[in-house]
């Protein structure tokens, strides 16, 4: 990996993942739900965004997560498999807020495709998990 950005930003990526497992590991009644999912979907955010700095492709770094999906899948078609679904939390239910989960089997949920995710970006750039430990 020769882009110090690219690395940093994906570093940074895996550490917001970290901090979402360690929320979501913790006792139910101690699970703060809304930090886990914001750990989460910024991780996710930022693993994408990483891909595309290393292509170079052009972004806006205020793009949604579907905006930089979509964008990732224009360089390689595959990103197109990625259901990103599960992030998308809608407001008129109960268990979400602001566009954040509350309820703490959502966010794991959202924690398990970002693993995926995070597996697969690594992959595309030709690193191992065990690059970001």
């Amino acid at each position: 990996m020769k882009n110090n950005s690219v690395l940093d930003l994906l570093q940074d990526s895996s550490a917001m993942l970290q901090i979402a497992a360690n929320e979501l590991e913790r006792p139910d009644e101690d699970v703060v739900a809304l930090s886990a999912c914001q750990c989460t979907r910024n991780s996710v955010i930022g693993f994408l965004r990483s891909y595309l700095l290393e292509k170079k492709s052009l972004f806006k770094f205020h793009n949604s997560l579907e905006t930089l999906l979509a964008e990732c899948a224009t360089i390689d078609p595959a990103f197109s498999s990625i259901d990103i679904s599960c992030f998308i939390c809608k407001a008129e239910d109960g268990d979400c807020s602001g566009g954040y989960c509350l309820a703490q089997h959502k966010v794991y949920e959202c924690y398990e495709c970002a693993q995926m995710i995070k597996e697969f970006v690594l992959s595309k750039l030709n690193l191992n998990a065990g690059f970001l430990d």
